[in-house]
């Protein structure tokens, strides 16, 4: 026999210990949906307070025996324990009191949660494809059409961006694709969702100064950052401003008459704002005040850039206006004013670069040594200088290159105690809230910390007598992960509730070495409370952007098909990622990629009070 009897009485004990937990606790958490709650609330209660003992060797055991692991029994762990202790040969009389689902009923019961917020699922495609759109999609119906006959299922509406105005455009805009599609016949689906995100209490970098903005005309590289080929452009002097994008450029010059003494293969030689000697060769004489020129390395340039040929001297024009440029690599310093009015300037002889931000009070705990991430963490400083007005950063990274400050991107936090600061309902979002409650198939809410913060949204939704609103909770906080099995208990009162592992933030709050086992145990407790799950963030997003997909975003990809939805990001090319990722939702089989369930990394807190008086200790 592989389990001793004493081993098994080991078992019993901890069968216990846990149901004398969940017993003492479950009065702290009324559900007040339905049974179904009930069943979800004990069950992810068992699971968690599971997770303090050590069931490894259990599960190396029960395998030898060909019985089910607790480490697959998620859904169902409370009916899993009392099954393996009978197969041991335990005659124990098993509480009742506790909901205990089966396997079967756990699987129904996410089932009907994961259609009541995010639709019904088909035979092929059990995930839902979630597509963000932007303002610029307003008015383009051959677009949206294209996205959903592609596969799309749930369009997002993020209301940290644009106005009610556009976001009627943008759900007006869907609603015409859909007809068209019927009349033509090529599309047979159910009506799209439509999911809105809250803003929330975001900080963004504010408003830069505007000047003269300095170009950069880019020539082609390879894989390794080597020039490959050169770029065709023009100079004229009859353009209104010097303009560059992908494929060309055209330089607006100040002389006219001289430019008809060039001729092919002439020569235009100039130093680059990097101080780099750079060449434009003469490939073609358009007009007598336009020529096509050829430039052989990427060159950044700005109005005081000078052209030289034997024949003449070229200045440029007029250049374009843009907020000015901030550029930052590691040991320099950045400013950051707590009035968000004051404008983003670059740094000079008598003071550093610095920029505007919003969100004030966000800032309150901040202190020395605390770390700030810019731009999705592109940019990294540590507190040196806290000020009422301002506080000084030292940046950290990048390290080899410098990266440009933008403005509107997002700052992060993560040691400085926002949740105790910033509730995840800001005014803003308060004012959205009615559109949302009129137009949206479900509500997202953005940077949960507690329960309390969806506890506040009930109530306005509440108000607005739309308590039949599914509710998305984004995860995407350290407190949030904490505090997760509280937040989905609340989330079961809701009459729709699902969750977001929102990877963006996440990864900056987490830090990215651990992003992997925190989304993995969002994952597994979502999975023990029957709760639908999507997947954000990052998803193909090389595809989605620059048209070519990357190796390990294809893995992550079908990682994803666990979930029961998965977000796209926006992108010139997201009718390409719908497709690849409808082909890989429809074709591949679920990941085979299983982790240890349990795991103590992110802690649950404030669940089990109890402990030390537990009888079976």
């Amino acid at each position: 026999m592989l389990i001793s009897n004493c081993e098994a009485k080991k078992l019993k004990n901890i069968y216990c210990k846990v149901t004398w937990q969940i017993k003492q606790s479950i009065a702290q958490y009324p559900v007040a949906q339905s049974i179904e709650g009930i069943q979800s609330r004990d069950n992810l209660l068992t699971f968690i307070a599971l997770q303090n003992h050590n069931l490894d060797q259990w599960d190396l055991w029960l395998k030898e025996y060909g019985l089910a692991s607790f480490a697959d029994a998620r859904a169902h762990t409370l009916f899993t324990i009392k099954k393996v202790l009978r197969q041991l040969g335990i005659n124990y009389e098993f509480d009742s009191s506790l909901s205990v689902p089966s396997p079967s009923e756990a699987s129904m019961i996410l089932q009907s949660r994961a259609s009541r917020v995010l639709g019904n699922s088909t035979d092929q495609r059990k995930a839902k494809i979630m597509v963000t759109l932007d303002a610029k999609m307003v008015h383009d119906t051959q677009l949206l059409e294209d996205f959903l006959v592609n596969g799309m299922d749930i369009v997002r509406i993020n209301c940290a961006h644009g106005d009610s105005e556009i976001w009627k455009e943008l759900i007006l805009t869907l609603r015409n694709a859909e007809v068209n599609l019927k009349a033509k016949g090529k599309w047979k689906g159910s009506t799209c969702k439509i999911y809105m995100d809250l803003g929330g209490p975001k900080i963004r970098i504010g408003s830069f100064n505007h000047s003269e903005k300095l170009l950069t005309v880019k020539t082609p590289v390879d894989s390794n950052g080597k020039f490959t080929g050169t770029i065709e452009g023009f100079v004229d002097s009859g353009a209104a401003e010097t303009t560059v994008d992908i494929h060309s450029f055209t330089i607006a010059v100040k002389e006219q008459s001289s430019l008809e003494l060039l001729k092919i293969g002439d020569k235009l030689t100039f130093w680059d704002l990097n101080n780099q000697k750079r060449t434009l060769r003469v490939i073609d004489i358009l007009s007598k005040t336009c020529i096509k020129v050829q430039l052989d390395y990427t060159a950044l340039i700005g109005a005081s850039t000078v052209f030289i040929h034997e024949k003449g001297i070229y200045h440029i024009r007029s250049m374009p206006y843009g907020p000015v440029e901030i550029r930052l690599t590691k040991g320099d310093k950045l400013r950051l004013y707590l009035d968000e009015k004051r404008l983003g300037h670059a740094a000079s002889d008598n003071q550093i670069a610095g920029v505007p931000v919003t969100l004030k009070k966000a800032f309150q705990n901040v202190r020395p040594a605390d770390r700030v991430f810019i731009d999705d963490g592109k940019i990294a400083g540590i507190v040196q200088r806290v000020g009422k007005e301002y506080i000084d950063l030292m940046i950290l990274s990048p390290v080899d290159e410098y990266v440009n400050v933008k403005e509107g991107k997002g700052v992060n936090l993560p040691d400085s105690l926002l949740s105790i600061s910033v509730p995840a309902l800001t005014d803003k979002d308060l004012m959205d809230l009615p559109f949302i409650a009129s137009h949206a198939d479900m509500v997202g809410i953005s940077f949960v910390h507690s329960p309390n913060d969806l506890k506040m949204l009930r109530t306005k939704l509440e108000q607005l007598s739309a308590s039949h609103l599914p509710v998305i909770a984004k995860i995407e906080t350290k407190d949030a992960i904490h505090h997760l099995g509280r937040i989905l208990i609340e989330g079961l009162n809701f009459n729709g509730f699902g969750v977001m592992i929102a990877r963006g933030d996440l990864a900056i709050e987490v830090g990215y070495e651990q992003l992997s086992s925190a989304q993995e145990q969002i994952f597994n407790l979502c999975s023990a409370a029957h709760i639908p799950v999507i997947w954000a963030t990052g998803v193909l997003e090389s595809l989605t952007k620059k048209g070519i997909p990357s190796r390990a975003e294809i893995t992550d990809a079908a990682y994803g098909a666990k979930a029961n939805a998965i977000m796209l990001n926006k992108g010139k090319y997201v009718s390409e990622s719908i497709q690849l990722l409808n082909h890989i939702l429809t074709d591949e089989s679920p990941p085979f990629m299983e982790r240890k369930s349990r795991t103590t990394l992110f802690p649950q807190l404030g669940l089990f009070k109890f402990n030390s008086a537990s009888p079976y200790n």
